[in-house]
């Protein structure tokens, strides 16, 4: 029965919309079937948030792919090739992967930017891809290691972040002067803020500051990151005025750039610097403003979200508002644990803190 075919094949897929289906079972056929599924009130549900795509009900459609068993990748390949032709990658990748097919899979990977990466979207799913992806092809081309080296550098992994960006070594264009320029320059960003995460702070500057010498306008996400390496280093050296003109004009490049992402990681710069001064108070309202603004849901798909949180939670612990504070620890900490965040210790660290103050230091050593 082709209308029992049309729903196995619908079953394969996570979500699926009028034009995929006329993609996948045939133009002219794919939006009948559907319809004709949808009238016979076969478990079609319209996805939430997600206006004209619908999902199969799942406990249906796991019993529905055991039936199919292993011969959907094909089915995955045309999606694959879909989502692609209309710039989605997520699903591009994903459904390359479940076709079997990794060399596409990662060929549509490079298609992700440093810059979507840097500003927190897709950190945790890119990880995983990275386990699912043969070691080789992820060190195919310079685009897959800068993304991976990135990736492992945003989430703390600063060995193999390092390890990773050295393997830029095995490309250069001797043809291209600017290109070679600027792999070599992502490589002196990485080194220099990896070495300052290790507590190396001579090293981490001379690399951040060649590498800010040497980065094209294009690569202003990398740019952020280095000055921003250079106002925290400011402020743990004392020289808060130095950190305030670096904090500055950082803060301008981001908003030139248009990334909301990025100005609110350079405000909490700014709000460490207000710390520095014991102007609490001041520092907490300025984070509470970059949260409350009325774009700040841009913010909370975003490890950012989660750090200026838990900055907020140490704020408060300064204050002596514990029991906000402790609001904000578990909060804060959540959201870093949903994107792998490095940031996550400040959270254990901040309840640790609130147990032994209570003399409850079997909680403490727990949280550490």
């Amino acid at each position: 029965d082709e209308l029992l075919q049309a729903l196995l094949q619908l079953a394969q897929l996570p979500r699926f919309c009028t034009e995929l289906c006329e993609h996948l079972l045939g133009v002219g056929e794919g939006a009948a079937w559907l319809q004709a599924l949808r009238a016979r009130g076969l478990f079609i549900e319209a996805l939430e948030g997600a206006a004209d795509w619908f999902v199969l009900f799942p406990p249906l459609a796991q019993v529905l792919q055991r039936r199919v068993g292993g011969g959907s990748q094909s089915l995955h390949l045309h999606a694959s090739q879909w989502f692609a032709a209309r710039g989605e990658v997520r699903p591009a990748v994903e459904h390359a992967l479940l076709g079997g097919q990794p060399e596409v899979a990662a060929s549509f990977l490079e298609r992700f930017t440093e810059e979507q990466l840097l500003q927190g979207q897709e950190l945790a799913l890119i990880l995983r891809w990275r386990g699912e992806l043969p070691e080789d092809l992820l060190a195919s081309t310079p685009r897959l290691i800068l993304l991976n080296a990135w990736a492992l550098l945003l989430v703390g992994r600063l060995d193999e972040a390092q390890d990773c960006a050295d393997q830029l070594a095995r490309f250069q264009p001797r043809a291209d002067g600017e290109r070679l320029r600027e792999l070599f320059a992502q490589w002196q960003a990485i080194r220099g803020i990896a070495a300052y995460g290790r507590g190396c702070a001579e090293e981490a500057r001379a690399h951040v500051l060649e590498a800010l010498a040497m980065l094209p306008e294009g690569a202003w996400a990398q740019a952020l990151l280095c000055r921003s390496v250079l106002t925290q280093m400011a402020i743990g050296e004392g020289r808060l005025e130095d950190a305030q003109l670096l904090g500055y004009e950082a803060l301008k490049q981001a908003r030139r750039c248009g990334s909301l992402v990025f100005e609110a990681l350079l405000e909490l710069d700014h709000a460490l610097l207000l710390e520095a001064r014991g102007e609490f108070g001041r520092a907490q309202a300025l984070l509470r403003r970059v949260l409350e603004q009325p774009d700040g849901g841009v913010l909370r798909n975003t490890p950012v979200c989660g750090r200026i949180v838990l900055r907020l939670g140490r704020l408060a612990l300064r204050l002596g508002r514990a029991e906000e504070a402790r609001e904000q620890f578990h909060a804060g900490l959540t959201v870093a644990l949903e994107h792998g965040d490095p940031g996550a210790f400040h959270g254990y660290l901040g309840l640790a803190e609130l147990a032994a103050r209570q003399r409850d230091l079997a909680a403490a050593f727990a949280r550490l």
